[in-house]
């Protein structure tokens, strides 16, 4: 994993021409030098086999039952990734469901080998250690439906954990220990050493309503939709909320079928309320050490 170099021998092998990051682990002391490959060959093997089925307990109440079950040859962990449906006829037009789902997704290699230098100010090395990100999933859905009218109703809750965050664009939260240093030299400026990690998590709870009626024996239909969420990503212990999404977002709508089947017509509104968190300035602050002046970095800078 990692960049080919422009003018790259392809027949040859490919990770001696990419060429190396070095540094210092130990300031001043020239046998701590380690060495980086900009470009690496991971070879492993990722199998999964996928099972559903269903089961009608009652003219009414239906059961669907699903897993998941992967292997990765980097990880001993056998995840089982089970998937369950309620689906609960009330009458022929109110429909329950009940739905629970788990997710499970290997870290690709690229995030394991994220290797690269923004010199004179920062080094991203391998982590061999990620693991695995896990979601988890729960919904609750109502609808009922008339020949000319429908409306749906649903809320769910979603969780992920092991949330993968690049070491370059959050590097507070990957350090290793107080940095390494370019040379040998027992003056030289400490660098911050960062990789990818392990380190978000998501709890996001929300719902939608939407309704649509039918007119003019089904050439016309009138439609509207409410959206509710709201996000809490906790990362090294801060929380924040939706990262400039809205909370509520509304739409109205109205289609015409003007030649049946061939010429459509839609005339929609959408309102949304202000989003939140947006502050472009909070990114910058977080690259100002990488790309301030030589000379300026300091301890301080690099461990905020």
């Amino acid at each position: 994993m990692g960049n080919i170099p422009t003018g790259t021998n392809t027949t040859a092998d490919l990770s001696s021409q990419a060429g190396t990051i070095n540094y210092y682990a130990v300031q001043g002391d020239p046998n701590s030098l380690v060495t980086l490959h900009t470009l690496n060959n991971p070879v492993y093997q990722n199998f999964g086999v996928y099972a559903e089925g269903t089961v009608r307990l009652h003219d009414r109440l239906q059961l669907l039952l699903g897993a998941r079950v992967d292997k990765d040859s980097r990880f001993d962990e056998i995840p089982m990734c089970p998937r369950a449906a309620a689906v609960f006829d009330v009458s022929s037009a109110l429909t329950l469901k009940a739905i629970y789902t788990q997710a499970y997704v290997a870290p690709a290699a690229y995030n394991m080998y994220d290797i690269y230098t923004i010199a004179p100010y920062y080094i991203n090395g391998p982590n061999l250690e990620l693991k695995p990100e896990k979601a988890k999933s729960f919904e609750l859905n109502a609808t009922y439906r008339q020949e000319n009218f429908m409306v749906s109703a649903s809320g769910y809750y979603n969780r992920q954990d092991n949330l993968l965050v690049a070491g370059g664009i959050k590097l507070g939260n990957s350090l290793e220990g107080a940095g390494v240093y370019g040379t040998p030299d027992p003056s030289a400026t400490p660098i911050p050493l960062g990789h990818d990690i392990n380190s978000g998590e998501n709890r996001v709870l929300g719902g939608d309503l939407f309704g649509r009626t039918s007119f003019l024996n089904n050439r016309a239909s009138a439609w509207g939709s409410y959206a509710y969420v709201d996000l809490k990503n906790t990362n090294n212990g801060v929380t924040t909320g939706l990262p400039g999404i809205s909370h509520h977002n509304v739409r109205l709508g109205a289609t015409g079928n003007i030649l049946r089947d061939r010429l459509l017509a839609t005339l929609m509104l959408s309102v949304r309320s202000t989003p939140n968190n947006v502050d472009f300035s909070a990114g910058f602050e977080k690259w100002t050490p990488f790309f301030g002046p030589k000379g300026t970095e300091s301890k301080e800078k690099f461990a905020a």
